[in-house]
Parts: C-alpha cells; structure tokens; sequence
C-alpha cells in the first residue's frame, strides 16, 4: 500500500456523513445497514415514534414487557463477558486481541525535526508491538524550538511537508499490515458514529500503562488510542524499545526526506563540488543558535557539568575537527543562520577564514531557495549528512546530530562530535554501537579457536562493533581472509617502536620472563603490546570510546550504552587480576579516545625507558605498563564486576564478558583426563567453581572450528557431575546446550 489513506475515502466514508438511506459505513472491516433521514437513527432508538404504533394500552405494555426482559437478558449477558475479560493483559506478554480490527492509534508530535522522528517510530512501534489496524499521522511542527528547556511550537505542517509518505506507508503496510491515515474526520463523529473506545495515554504514565489500557478494552470494543507526545516523557522506555528493535529501526529508516527536500540537497552537493573543485565534502553541524543557549543552560545545571560541554564554541569545534583529519574534504556547515545571534555569527566567519578548505552554508543557496521553514532546511541538511557526506560531526547533546551518528554508523560510515563524553541520545535509543577491538600476531594457530568462539558470540548476543589489529606481514593470512569475510575491520598496523621492544625483550632476564606464558615467543608478546596504539589508529578517530579485549574471552550479553550500569569513563578503566585490589587485568578495557591518545607519548616514553618488559609490582607486559603509567585512575576507579568474569571465581548469571584468564579451556580439558595443569592449581579451582557452568554455553560456540571439544561434551559433563563441589552444574544443563545448541543458528552442525 504506497500512499496513505484518507477518511473521506477509504476508512470514513462519506456516505456516513450523508443523508442518503440504505447506506453502509466501512469501519475496521465492519459494514453497518441504516436506514432513515438521519445518522442519530443507526444508534438511538427512537422510542417516541414506536409508540405511534399501538394505539391500545394492552399493546404497549406488552411491547414494553418484551423490551424489559430483552434488555435484563443483554444486562446479564454483558455482565457475564465482563467477568470473563476483566482481567487485563500483562505488558509482558504478547498482544492478543482477537484479529487486527480492534485499534486505531492517534498521537502528538514535539520538538524540532529528530525529535518528531522519534516520537513518530515510538508510536509506530507501539502500533506494531500492539497489532494495530490504522496508524494516523499527526500535524508536525514546521518550527519547533526549545526555551528554558521547553518545546516551543509555532506553525504546523502535514506529514508530507517532511516526509516521503508513500514510502512510509508502504513499510507499515507491507512490513507490519498497517494502514497509514493520512488524517482524522472530525472528533465528534469518531466516538458517535463508530462507537470507538476512545483511550488517552498522558505524558506522565508508563507505555506499560498505556498498553495495558488498550489491551483492557480491546476485549469488548473497537479503541481509539491517543498518545501525548511520548519523546522525552515518562511513556519513553528504552527497554520496550530494545525488545522491539527491529520495527523500531525499520521504522526509524522509513521516515525519509520528501521528493523536494532530495532535489534541494543534491543540487546543494552539487553546487559545493562545482564551486570548490573538491571531490568531496563533509558535514559538520553548528549547534550554536539561540534557543541552544537556554538549553545548555538547564541541561549543564541538572547535570553539573559545565555549559560550555554542551554550547560548544566555534574556536572549540574546528580545532577538535582538525586533530582528527576532518579537513580532507570541503565543509558544509550545518546550521540556522536566522535564529544565531550577531555576535556568535562573526565568530564562526571568523574560524572559517582561517580554514585552508572552502566552507558552506545553507545560506550560500538561500537565493535559489528560498521561503523554507527551520525543520524543512533541517531535513535538507539531515539528507545531506546521512547520503553526501564522507564524514559528519556534530554536537552529542544535540538529538539532530546524535541521531545521524547512530544511522550513519549502522550503515558503517564515518560520524563523530566535537564535544567530550557520552551522546545522552544513546541511554534512550537503541542502535549505537562501541567499537571492539582485538590483536592477533603470528603464525601458530593454537589459540585461533578461543578467537572464533569470541568472535561469534560477540555476532550472537552484542551489537559491538569488530575490528582485528594485524601486522602487515599477516595481511595475506588464512586468518586474516576469515576475519574479513566474517564481517571484521581490519585494521593493518605496525607499531614504529616494535624495534626497540624486541630489543628490549633481550635483555629481560629468564626470572623475568618466567612471569608470563607470553614470552617464550617475540610475535605474542608484540601482538599483547599493539593494543598501546590504539589511540594512534586513524580508523578509530571517529569514536569517543572503545571496547579492549584479549581473544580468551565471549560475550554473554550486550556492552551498549543501554546498559545502565555502564558508565563510559573519561579516562581508562580495567577489571581485576586475581584479587580484587590494584594492580588490574588488560584482558578487558574500557577508555576514552581522547584521554589516550593525549597521553600516548607519555605511556610510550615509560615503555622504551625500561631495560626489562616486566614492570615489577604492577604486572608484566604492557599491561605492567598500564598499571604503571595509569595507576592514579586505574587504583581509584571500581570497574565492572560483570565485565571479567574469571573461571576460577564463582560464578555470576549477570556476566557479561567472561575472560579465560589464566588457564584456557584445553587447559582444562587436559586437566580432567590427566590431572596436569601448567598453571597449577588454577585448573582446580576453575573446576570447583565456574568452569563447568562456562563450559555448558562456551563449548557450541566452537562448532565448526575445532570438534576437540565437541567431541568429548559427554565426557566433560559427567566429569563436573562428578566432581564439581558446588550445586549449580547439573548434567541436564549440558545435555540440553549441546541438544538446542545455538550452533544450529550459524553453522551446519
């Protein structure tokens, strides 16, 4: 179904409205006969003119005796149905409404442009989520400001005035069997003449209230659901959105620039290429205008952070762009000249003249364009951003920009912001994404295994995204054409001072070496130290944080900012080695980019000032080095308990990443036929505690890169029958993984 409907046609037909006997009104599927001059006949009984037939009191009140026991009968009825229905569906479970007849969902629209994006794919999502029969579209705001932290809203606008709306209408039909209505007949005749339920979700309640209101009435009659606007609301809930992700996505992508909007950016792309002779440009946004001001102001006093975090100024912004290569391309600065003030103006021309790109505005084409709203230009620039531009940067308090962040990185493209810290969008919206990054080196393949197994699990059960550091010696490996084709970044790098290392590593002692498994080969410990130039990596320039893990671990559940407990830091943060005290394990790290990079030198010079690669009582390797460089914000900083879980300690349900530190899993394995373990008594401790739980989820992630474990499941589950000490391993347990094996969902068992 490309377009939309409209009431006068298909879903409220005129003949409801006319006076023409005999006619029928096609509501959700439903066609009622009427007969009479006017519509009050459908639905009142028109008692008076009944009684003009009998003439005799004997009549009449047997007529009325009659009615009397037909309307105790319905009475009683109704009744009964009542009981049976009264019960409302929890909001976990699955809607029920019998058929997809029953609801018609209005709603509210606030804020400027991204901001009515995501009010329209919340309500649509609820739609979907509740089965709904029509979605209709609400007035949008042509001008929607912020003041004092408020929504300001001035001229309204029709959905197509924005939006491609065919396109729309054919995802919501053809994706999820909704009908799009374009617009709604006149409130009076909604509840009067369809008999609707009519349901009003305020601002202040839960979505989980809302449904649940819906579902309550759905059982007896049609409903008419209205929602206030849910962006920024008490009805926004991240969690109903992550468990209806894909609609929400699939909705979010639909709402796309008007056939107008798309003429008015190509031209404007085309003109930037013609008239700076570049190939190509790329989109910062300028958050800087005046209701911006009143916004920061709130938003840094409720969160004590200072104002200048979120207004951003233009010497600020360009000279973050400039340590990050943004400059390779011309620039379209994104912004709306007409509500800046004078002196912020002159500013930002100012930082454009000492630019050595050219730079361009909206306003350089205003003449070939004009009499356009603030939201209409906003969405020229949205579809600039999102098709034309190399790279995007914007403001990460700005829903504008964070939202084109999100979508441009899920289509893999380059996008940023020039402010430090989290985007606030992402505690609210599903979709981003933190950047995970590994290292493999050299050619022995014994632990290419464990690297799998993490591999798939991150495509499992996160929303991370990969990339592999590799050496330019590897870049024609069997692994290394592995990792591309499962989707992997890879990232080729040599570090300039592996030189100086391998020196180094000479002249460590054998009673330093034998602190570490690692050093017995040169290629390994070189592949533990290339995560020290993770800052240096242009392909990682776009991000604010990343995600550091060996390759002995698997992610059980998703690291994204969603995640409440997950407070991104803004410096570097580990998890802990054995004890739970300094100094911490490099297995997993989480840091800020920009803390890194700006501290790389200092890290580097400490490194290469050593006549040993052992640090002592920080630990060894680079890790030592971490510990020992970072140690004021590693010792002082609590990292999550949930983040490194280890074999040897007991086992948690809530781990996220559980890291094979120490003994690896044919350690163990080794350790039940024979009782050897070339960590000591690591492997027993591991088996007295977690390793069983681990190894009942861990091992299907190996199918079909190594059937050493797969082949002896049987073998190890009545191993920890046996000799587990503790209750929470049962036999079943392992049966029923290696029977419903996830393996059956990736691979060919």
């Amino acid at each position: 179904m490309g377009n939309s409907l409209k009431y006068s046609s298909e879903i409220f037909p005129k003949s409801a409205f006319s006076e023409s006997p005999c006619k029928s009104i096609g509501i959700f599927g439903h066609k009622h006969k009427f007969s009479g001059s006017k519509i009050s006949n459908i639905f009142k009984y028109n008692l008076p003119s009944r009684l003009k037939l009998y003439n005799e009191p004997s009549q009449l009140g047997s007529f009325l005796h009659k009615r009397k026991k037909v309307f105790l009968f319905l009475l009683l009825a109704s009744f009964i149905v009542s009981l049976r229905s009264s019960k409302p569906l929890s909001f976990s479970e699955k809607t029920t409404v019998s058929g997809k007849d029953n609801i018609a969902l209005t709603f509210d629209v606030c804020g400027g442009l991204t901001n009515q994006i995501l009010s329209i794919s919340f309500a649509a999502t609820v739609a979907v989520h509740l089965k709904a029969k029509y979605f209709i579209l609400p007035a949008l705001n042509s001008r929607g400001i912020q003041r004092n932290g408020e929504a300001v809203h001035h001229d309204s606008s029709s959905f197509n005035d924005l939006f491609d709306q065919p396109h729309f209408s054919s995802t919501m039909s053809e994706k999820f069997g909704i009908s799009v209505v374009s617009r709604l007949p006149p409130q009076n005749y909604i509840s009067h003449i369809t008999g609707m339920k009519q349901v009003k979700c305020l601002r202040r309640e839960s979505v989980e209230k809302c449904i649940e209101k819906v579902n309550r009435n759905t059982w007896r009659r049609k409903v008419m659901m209205h929602m206030e606007c849910p962006f920024l609301s008490n009805m926004w809930d991240s969690n109903f959105l992550l468990r209806n992700e894909g609609a929400f996505s699939s909705i979010i992508s639909s709402l796309q620039a008007n056939d107008k909007h798309t003429d008015i950016a190509k031209s404007i792309y085309e003109a930037i290429l013609q008239r700076s002779g570049s190939e190509c440009i790329n989109v910062l946004h300028v958050r800087i205008e005046n209701d911006w001001d009143f916004h920061c102001s709130d938003y840094a006093t409720n969160l004590q952070m200072s104002f200048f975090d979120c207004f951003v100024l233009p010497a600020q912004f360009f000279s973050y762009a400039g340590e990050v290569d943004f400059f390779q391309c011309s620039i379209y600065l994104a912004y709306d000249s007409r509500s800046m003030s004078e002196e912020l103006l002159d500013q930002l021309n100012n930082e454009r003249m000492k630019l050595d790109v050219k730079t361009f505005t909206f306003d350089d084409f205003s003449s070939i364009f004009p009499n356009l709203g603030r939201e209409a230009r906003a969405s020229i620039d949205q579809y600039i951003s999102m098709k034309y531009a190399e790279k995007f940067m914007g403001n990460s308090i700005s829903t504008f920009s964070a939202l084109i962040i999100r979508n441009r990185r899920l289509e893999g493209k380059w996008a940023s912001h020039y402010n430090r810290g989290e985007i606030p969008l992402a505690r609210f919206v599903p979709g981003y994404r933190l950047p995970w990054i590994f290292a493999v080196r050299g050619e022995d393949r014994a632990y290419d295994y464990m690297m799998h197994a993490a591999l798939r699990s991150a495509k499992l059960n996160t929303t991370l995204i990969p990339y592999c550091m590799i050496h330019p010696s590897e870049e024609n490996y069997e692994r290394t054409s592995f990792l591309r084709k499962e989707g992997v970044n890879v990232i080729v790098h040599k570090p300039e001072w592996e030189d100086e290392l391998l020196k180094i590593l000479e002249t460590t002692s054998p009673a330093e070496k034998a602190k570490s498994h690692l050093y017995k080969f040169p290629k390994a410990v070189l592949g533990t130290y290339a995560r020290l130039d993770i800052p240096k990596l242009s392909q990682l320039l776009q991000y604010e944080h990343y995600l550091y893990t060996d390759t002995d671990i698997y992610f059980r559940k998703d690291i994204s900012p969603l995640w409440k407990e997950l407070i991104l830091p803004s410096e570097i943060k580990m998890g802990y080695e054995d004890a739970t005290n300094f100094p911490m394990n490099a297995g997993v790290i989480i840091a800020s980019l920009p803390f890194m990079r700006k501290t790389y030198n200092g890290l580097l010079k400490l490194v290469l000032s050593k006549n040993s690669i052992d640090h002592g009582p920080f630990g060894p390797g680079d890790q030592g080095a971490l510990n020992e460089y970072y140690r004021s914000s590693l010792n002082y900083s609590k990292f999550w308990d949930d983040m490194n879980v280890k074999p040897y300690k007991s086992w948690r349900e809530t781990a996220r990443i559980v890291h094979f530190h120490g003994p690896k899993p044919h350690d163990y394995l080794e350790y039940m036929q024979n009782g050897h373990c070339r960590f000591n008594k690591m492997c027993s401790r591991g088996l007295n505690n977690a390793v069983c739980s681990i190894f009942s989820e861990w091992t299907p992630l190996t199918y079909g890169f190594t059937s050493i474990f797969r082949e002896r499941e049987h073998e190890i589950a009545k191993y920890c029958k046996k000799h587990a000490k503790i209750g929470h391993f049962y036999l079943d347990k392992f049966e029923k993984a290696i029977k419903n094996s996830i393996c059956k969902k990736i691979v060919n068992c």
